[in-house]
């Protein structure tokens, strides 16, 4: 098991720095660094790890039921401590298993790897009665739909204020600021304080002459402005363009608080 653990190669790395030189000398000549080092810089060509913790899991899965102190004294039978492969192995089997674990009014807790914290256990555990491996998994809960709002993605909870999302989404971005829509006007709140939000219109582009050689041209100039939730210069259009804090009574009246 050991073997198939650790030694399935790597992914990423079909590209060299060469290659990636070669392919940018294709453009505009300004637009390379001035300096690069060796290690390429670009995330999504990097190596990986490709641990396969299939057959480990499948493993730990088929002795649930059993005392934790005999799966791992039979571990321990087989993978030593006395290399890196060996320990690799068993830094992974006390990942997939909560084994400080303990119980408060009934229910079991555990207190996670790497900063965790304590929490319910959710997969494998010891039960900290008997020591017996155990399976519990947690309920899922249901993916919150998510809603577009001036371009953006929210997501709506139960006191009727749009979250932003965790990941953005494929073609939009995500809200950077809770925002609760109260008729035709937009809260946002900043640091713990409410805002309104003051709509403006981008200016309307202008055509401007150039001389282009001998040939009279026209280009389009656009005026941009900067959208303060959107956190980005906005092209045309409407735009967040100012806030101002709402009053107690705007907070009152529309159940929000203000909170640091």
């Amino acid at each position: 098991m050991k073997k198939v653990l650790t030694e399935r190669p790597r992914r990423g790395g079909t590209y060299t720095y060469n290659d990636f030189r070669q392919r940018e000398k294709h453009g505009d000549p300004d637009l390379l660094p001035s300096h690069q080092g060796m290690k390429r810089p670009y995330g999504w060509e990097t190596k990986d790890f490709s641990d396969l913790l299939g057959p480990l899991r499948g493993y730990l899965r088929d002795c649930v039921g059993r005392l934790w102190d005999d799966v791992y004294s039979e571990i321990s039978q087989v993978v030593g401590s006395g290399n890196t492969v060996d320990q690799h192995l068993r830094d992974h089997v006390m990942m997939e298993v909560e084994t400080y674990t303990f119980v408060v009014d009934g229910h079991v807790y555990a207190i996670g790897h790497y900063g965790r914290g304590v929490h319910a256990p959710d997969g494998l555990y010891v039960d900290p009665v008997d020591g017996v491996l155990r399976w519990w998994e947690a309920p899922r809960r249901k993916a919150t739909p998510q809603k577009l709002i001036d371009g953006l993605w929210y997501y709506l909870r139960d006191d009727g204020i749009f979250y932003p999302p965790r990941r953005s989404h494929a073609l939009h971005k995500g809200g950077h600021y809770p925002l609760k829509l109260i008729g035709d006007d937009r809260a946002v709140r900043i640091e713990g304080i409410w805002y309104w939000v003051e709509m403006a219109e981008t200016p309307p582009p202008v055509d401007v002459e150039y001389l282009d050689g001998e040939r009279v041209k026209v280009r389009r100039v656009f005026s941009f402005r900067y959208d303060f939730i959107r956190c980005e210069d906005v092209k045309e259009g409407r735009y967040a363009a100012n806030k101002r804090q709402m009053s107690s009574r705007d907070l009152r009246k529309h159940g929000l608080t203000n909170c640091r």
